[in-house]
């Protein structure tokens, strides 16, 4: 069996959709059971997988984003075949909210969340209307459906009328990598980003749907005031109000901006901070719920959608709407310093359950349900 896997949004370095690209594809090769794999992506930058991805047999287009997606969505509605520009694969899978129009080549498209169905207001206009347009018609067509959570399995059944055999629930894993770091590792990496000793942490893209605004609220209304927020990532869409509430409260004083972050030192930050918090509106999983718990940080998240299922009772659950509620739990947690080992357990036998292998696994098994007439 040949298999090629969208591994754009790992060359792009997109976030979470990058993360889970790059890690299910490198679990995938790992198993080493027979499936020949091959990469596809789009290299109009130059880009290209990171080591050891780089050396599987690759199909690329030099397309833009924009431009590819404009093919894909324009292909899909005049009923045409792209069949010939994928050779002889016997299977596609699509990771980037997108699924070439394949006839005779059998096709797995990943669902990685409802954002554009459920809390359209959050993205972009371009993004609301290509998703609107097109995800539809991806999910109709595939010949056999992934959900990275539970969560999202029930929204894309309710929004699309799906039948239940057709998704496959698979959570996320976290990578080896992702475990309490050394003192002095950590000690390095704040100290080369600026951060100081004590902190509170997030980690995503600033855009709606992650609800940094309840944050700062519950920041002013903390008693303990000394520990600041790192907000770790890069600016996204429609992030302007995020930092107009941030001046509102009065509280940019104790909001640090890293910026982007490597992916080799977000375990020293997770390490290294008091709690990590993530107060988002939805989530189709919430990786970094998992890879802080693995490094033995304390997490305070959202009650909704994919993370109570993510967390389990190793995380502070709290409403995403009542920064109150926040600033309790915050308080809570850094005036007994003395109860951060015990989450740090909890937190690391949550994540012990999530690996790479599991979701390589499942994949595959999903794989050959297709091929075989069985999906």
């Amino acid at each position: 069996m040949k298999v090629a896997i969208d591994l754009t949004p790992a060359v792009k370095r997109r976030g979470g959709i990058g993360r889970y690209a790059e890690e299910l594809t490198r679990a995938l090769v790992s198993l080493d059971d027979g499936i020949e794999y091959q990469a596809f992506y789009l290299e109009g930058d130059g880009a290209a997988p990171r080591p050891p991805l780089d050396t599987l047999p690759r199909i690329t287009d030099r397309s833009s984003d924009r431009a590819w997606r404009a093919r894909v969505g324009l292909g899909s509605w005049l009923g045409l075949s792209y069949d010939r520009r994928f050779g002889d694969i016997d299977l596609f899978h699509g990771t980037d909210h997108l699924l070439p129009p394949l006839r005779k080549i059998k096709t797995v498209f990943t669902i990685l969340d409802l954002t554009s169905v459920l809390f359209p207001h959050t993205q972009s206009f371009a993004n609301r209307m290509y998703s609107r347009a097109m995800l539809p018609a991806y999910v109709h067509r595939a010949d056999a459906l992934i959900a990275i959570s539970e969560s999202t399995k029930r929204d894309a059944m309710a929004a699309w009328g799906l039948a239940d055999n057709r998704i496959h629930a698979i959570p996320l894993g976290v990578r080896e990598g992702f475990c309490p770091q050394e003192p002095g590792v950590v000690a390095s990496v704040k100290a080369r980003l600026g951060i100081p000793p004590r902190y509170l942490l997030w980690v995503g893209t600033i855009e709606p749907r992650k609800n940094l605004e309840t944050l700062y609220v519950a920041l002013a209304q903390m008693r303990v005031n000394d520990v600041p927020l790192v907000v770790a990532g890069r600016k996204g869409w429609l992030y302007q109000h995020s930092f107009e509430v941030l001046a509102r409260e009065g509280v940019a004083n104790r909001v640090h901006f890293t910026g982007p972050v490597a992916d080799e030192d977000l375990p020293a930050l997770y390490s290294g901070a008091e709690a990590f918090v993530f107060p988002s509106w939805y989530e189709g999983f919430g990786l970094p719920v998992l890879e802080a718990m693995a490094c033995g940080a304390p997490v305070v998240a959202s009650d909704r959608s994919s993370l109570p299922e993510v967390a389990g009772a190793a995380g502070i659950l709290v409403p995403p709407e009542d920064p109150r509620a926040w600033a309790d739990a915050l308080d809570e947690l850094l005036e007994n310093p003395e109860r951060r080992p015990e989450w740090g357990r909890k937190g690391r036998a949550r994540a012990a359950e999530f690996t790479w292998e599991k979701v390589a696994r499942a994949t595959r098994d999903v794989y050959r349900g297709v091929c075989d007439g069985r999906s």
